[in-house]
């Protein structure tokens, strides 16, 4: 009897996890940016069977709050959400369906992706890295692949779901290929350019380092004619953070610490150059193909001849024209909101159906501004769903986790060893998401892989902080034993 009470705990135990949780939950959000399939009726299915499954965790979790209290930040991320909570209860009336669709994916996102258990060690983390990583990189490399064939053939559609304009393909100057935005997939594959940069260092096997320098030339290429800012910016980042972290040494002397930033802003230089190069490069390789095609088939010069202005690569800088594409008026138009409901905020959810009431001499009868339903920037997005509550809990939060992440870092004593990488990849991953949330909705309200991806390793992050506590901040020196 006792014999089969520890097999079912352990099977419990395997299932409720957060790995399974995890994979499936990054699934939803990779398949719900993908142009063919988010529209699907098994979607919803899919979306409901992840959420109930992350219910089901969520519970065995409260149950067994014990092995969960002692993740650092946890007060934050529950006041957060008692914030939101209370937002909800306010603003009920407008969009109630959806804003519960909302807050519940919040909930899962920063109680089940963000707290871990206390008895998972840190080699489980990285076990569970490598799980994801190999999902993440597979699935985006076959994104890669295909955007790059529908540069080639000049491959573009549009088609009409739901009233939605959906692209597909190469169009517009810009690298849709199968995602729903070119904007979110840059920002997707420079997540996969760093994890493949990462796993390059730690896998020793000949063929699979052949696979990640593929993967990472797939992922710079398709950023590249992504023709995404918000991609070159995050990218440039993720690379800099990465090779500042890995390359710093704590017991180095200030002169030693200022060469290797030197060093690492050197990097960044050139990780711009190498862009902006890859930019003009990859123009003049399309406009090569163009003519090869007309050259060797008459019948395609007319299709080319037409769409030779349109499909090549947009310009980075158009003179005369709005380099936010109307980000700025989105981010003006918040401060009515803001005015309306400016200490517990409207709720995310309800941005377009609230806006004739909450900014009527913008969206109301005699209003000329078009609806939309987020700010593109995470912290006004922050401001207006939840006012100065949210907002105020949310810097907070973020200050606790610099304190955590500098407190940390300063007691890796070891260079180059692999927690030091695991660490840098974190940190990489997490400010690459960070700068898409600046000019993008991401990391919260929404279901990106993006968003998934921030809140997982920010609690891998913590966990490593945590354990690094309890060993006297010798982490380095346990692990290595």
């Amino acid at each position: 009897m006792v014999e089969k009470t520890n097999t079912l705990s352990s099977v419990a135990k395997n299932i409720f996890s957060g790995t399974v949780f995890k994979v499936s939950y990054l699934v939803l959000a990779l398949l719900s940016f993908n142009a063919y399939v988010f529209y699907l009726p098994a979607m919803k299915l899919f979306a409901w069977g992840v959420a109930i499954f992350g219910s089901a965790n969520l519970i065995y979790r409260l149950i067994n709050y014990k092995d969960y209290i002692k993740t650092p930040g946890l007060i934050f991320t529950t006041l957060f959400l008692a914030s939101g909570l209370l937002t909800f209860m306010i603003n009920i009336g407008y969009n109630t369906y959806e804003s519960a669709q909302g807050l519940t994916w919040t909930t899962l996102q920063l109680l089940m992706l963000y707290v871990i258990s206390n008895e998972q060690s840190v080699k489980e983390i990285e076990k569970e890295i490598k799980i994801l990583a190999v999902v993440f990189i597979a699935y985006t490399s076959i994104i890669c692949m295909f955007g790059l064939y529908t540069v080639v053939t000049n491959y573009n559609e549009k088609i009409q779901i739901a009233g939605k304009t959906i692209v597909r393909g190469f169009s517009g100057g810009r690298l849709w290929g199968m995602y729903t935005d070119p904007n979110y997939g840059a920002v997707s594959t420079v997540i996969s350019f760093i994890l493949s940069l990462h796993l390059y260092q730690t896998v020793k096997k000949i063929f699979l380092k052949i696979i990640l320098i593929s993967s990472l030339g797939l992922s710079f290429i398709y950023v590249v004619f992504s023709a995404s800012r918000t991609g070159y910016i995050c990218m440039m980042v993720a690379i800099v953070v990465y090779a500042i972290l890995v390359s710093l040494k704590t017991d180095d002397s200030k002169k030693k610490r200022l060469k290797r930033i030197l060093s690492a802003i050197l990097v960044a230089i050139f990780v711009s150059t190498v862009l902006l190069v890859g930019i003009l490069i990859t123009k003049g390789a399309y406009f090569k193909i163009a003519d090869f095609k007309v050259t060797h088939d008459n019948s395609l010069g007319q299709e080319y001849e037409q769409q030779e202005g349109k499909n090549s690569l947009r310009d980075m800088f158009p003179e005369g024209k709005d380099l936010s594409n109307g980000r700025i008026k989105i981010w003006k138009s918040a401060i009515s909101f803001f005015k309306s409901s400016p200490v517990f905020g409207i709720d995310f959810r309800n941005i377009q159906a609230a806006a004739p009431d909450k900014a009527p001499e913008l969206f109301g009868p005699q209003g000329k501004q078009i609806r939309f339903d987020a700010f593109h920037n995470i912290l006004i997005d922050i401001l207006v769903s939840q006012g100065l509550v949210g907002l105020i809990i949310f810097l907070a939060f973020t200050v606790f986790v610099i304190i955590v992440f500098v407190r940390f870092y300063s007691n890796l004593n070891f260079e180059d060893t692999q927690s030091k990488r695991l660490f840098a990849l974190i940190v990489s991953v997490l400010s690459g998401c960070l700068v898409s949330a600046m000019f993008l909705s991401d990391v919260l309200y929404v279901n990106t892989q993006n968003t998934v991806m921030f809140w997982i390793m920010l609690g891998y992050g913590m966990k490593m902080f945590s354990d690094d506590r309890k060993k006297g901040g010798l982490f380095e020196k346990e692990r290595l034993k």
